[in-house]
């Protein structure tokens, strides 16, 4: 065990030059001394897969005769046969695996490790905040496939919501450790049958989703944290009340030594900070809420925090409004 220095727990206003602002210079208090033990980033990196890969749906099948199954939920998969490719360009034949993450709530966003902020084609920065992301993976024993063909999806709208003309198709390629940008797909959703059908291109990460854009005057934002948790062993992420899966993940500064929201956020925006870590096999999380204001710093510390499983977690963010 090392003694690490906690910041002062309540909010403070930056100095004009927030590029120089840091654990030592934001707090007007003297930080409080308290013992914890940080995780190392490979324990929390482990914890972040296990719950992710937990979340998966698996279903085998010939390559030569293609899928056509339901998740436990009613969400029907297609994928046409004959249509893998190996990593060395070769078609694939015989048994192989798909392994189908769904997310339609801002907890299974949460475990799943990704943020759900896009760009359209206009180049503006949005928050993906209803319908749901997917996830699809294909393997062959140890070894991931591709695919040359599209992936047909029908997610019925007990699920999804009813027919909704704001939603639309987004690409999650980009989606590396949670951070990067959902970009828009080109496609149709069709309602039918008490479900949302469309064709999409196969990918690790599709999204049937609607944007929420702001005209309201925007402000940075910036948390910190106790010290000894970094971008290493933990995550901060912002959410809103009333987005069912709105879930920013904040990009870590190391020359400042805080999280920072990876775009400008509404001025006098309710919100809440979401802190996520490790310990012992089980997270350490902690929830704030926040009303953003201008030029300002927020802080979640170690004492705002606590130890809990994964179902524990979603209770806690679930009951968010």
């Amino acid at each position: 065990m090392r003694s690490v220095i906690l910041p002062c727990v309540f909010i403070i206003l930056l100095y004009p030059l927030v590029g120089s602002c840091d654990r030592k210079t934001c707090c007007d208090d003297p930080p409080e001394t308290v013992v914890f033990d940080p995780p190392g980033g490979e324990d929390f990196r482990q914890l972040q897969q296990q719950v992710t890969d937990s979340l998966a749906e698996t279903f085998v099948f010939n390559t030569g005769e293609g899928l056509d199954a339901a998740t436990a939920n009613g969400t029907r998969i297609r994928i046409f046969p004959d249509c893998l490719i190996s990593p060395d360009g070769t078609i694939v034949d015989g048994e192989v695996r798909l392994e189908f993450m769904q997310c339609y709530d801002r907890s299974s966003t949460l475990l799943a490790g990704i943020s759900s902020l896009a760009r359209t084609d206009a180049g503006t920065t949005v928050l993906l905040n209803k319908g749901a992301f997917f996830s699809f993976r294909l393997y062959q024993e140890d070894t991931e496939l591709f695919s040359n063909c599209e992936i047909q999806l029908s997610v019925p709208f007990s699920l999804i919501g009813a027919p909704d003309q704001e939603l639309s198709l987004w690409n999650g390629d980009e989606m590396q450790n949670g951070t990067g940008l959902w970009l828009p797909v080109t496609g149709e959703l069709f309602p039918e049958n008490d479900a949302y059908t469309t064709i999409v291109p196969f990918g690790r990460w599709r999204a049937i989703s609607g944007a929420a854009i702001s005209s309201e005057a925007k402000d940075d934002i910036r948390v910190l944290v106790s010290e000894g948790y970094n971008g290493d062993n933990s995550r901060v992420y912002i959410t809103y009340p009333n987005d069912s899966n709105g879930l920013v993940q904040c990009h870590y500064d190391r020359e400042t030594g805080m999280f920072r929201a990876p775009y400008p956020v509404p001025d006098g925006q309710e919100a809440f900070l979401i802190f996520l870590s490790e310990e012992d096999g089980q997270w350490r999380y902690g929830i704030k809420e926040i009303t953003i204001s201008g030029n300002t710093m927020y802080t979640l510390a170690h004492s705002e925090t606590q130890k809990a499983g994964s179902g524990a977690l979603v209770s806690a963010v679930n009951d968010l409004p």
